[in-house]
């Protein structure tokens, strides 16, 4: 990938211009293909050049461009199953692999067809599972299961799964109280944790167990607040969700 592109593109993300990024995105990719005309067998092109339809993918999403963005991501994910192929060892791969099938399952649920959702996401946890029972000490190959138990909790619950879903959400916090126990600094282990704990409360609430849901808001709420206190980063999104938990607990 050309990486003055690139660079440029994710300041843009930042400032908020999605054009803007787009169009460098779209300058790094052409870079790229020219690259890889040249030398079809160089891998790194060939990864490069899965990057940048992620980049794009993700840009096209936010600007509601759902076909688009699942053109890219289907673009990307078909490099990476080629390079898979090519080096099934390659655990670096298989992790890029595992994030188009993220993203594709990202794209479908906002485009309501859950049954593709669903399958993209076990297909991408299969994955993630496969890694982190390869290397259990790896942080980042952890890190990222959670997350997509998340999702596959929302596809069920969406298909009203209801039983299912809450077995997703759970599987999730197991995993997120692990890693917050592990590393009780890191942001991104600590926003894991809550929002498993909001997932939960709120499947169990809605199944009237309230006083289970009780113990996990009370949670979520400490694990927020906490990440205030110990001077993590919250986002403002993420921070617009105490009000509705101390309204739940009284507070």
């Amino acid at each position: 990938m050309n990486s003055t592109d690139e660079s440029i593109g994710d300041v843009l993300i930042t400032l908020g211009n999605l054009a803007g990024a787009l169009a460098s995105y779209r300058a790094s990719l052409a870079i790229t293909e020219r690259l890889a005309l040249r030398d079809p067998a160089h891998t790194g092109w060939q990864r490069d050049l899965s990057v940048s339809q992620e980049k794009i993918g993700d840009v096209l999403r936010a600007q509601g461009n759902l076909a688009g963005a699942l053109e890219s991501h289907g673009a990307a994910k078909a490099i990476r199953e080629r390079l898979t192929q090519q080096n099934p060892d390659n655990a670096g791969w298989q992790k890029d692999l595992s994030v188009s099938q993220e993203r594709i399952g990202d794209v479908l649920m906002a485009q309501g067809t859950l049954a593709d959702a669903l399958e993209s996401y076990h297909a991408s946890l299969a994955i993630r599972e496969r890694l982190t029972q390869q290397d259990p000490d790896n942080a980042e190959w952890l890190q990222a299961l959670p997350l997509v138990h998340v999702r596959v909790g929302d596809v069920l619950r969406a298909q009203g799964n209801l039983a299912g879903a809450l077995v997703s959400y759970r599987a999730s916090l197991a995993i997120s109280e692990r890693l917050a126990r592990q590393d009780p600094g890191n942001a991104l282990s600590q926003q894991i944790l809550w929002v498993s704990c909001w997932k939960v409360a709120a499947r169990l609430e809605r199944q009237n167990q309230a006083a289970e849901a009780l113990r996990y808001w009370q949670q979520a709420y400490a694990t927020l607040s906490g990440m205030k206190r110990a001077g993590l980063f919250v986002s403002p999104q993420d921070e617009r969700f105490l009000e509705p938990l101390r309204a739940k607990l009284g507070l």
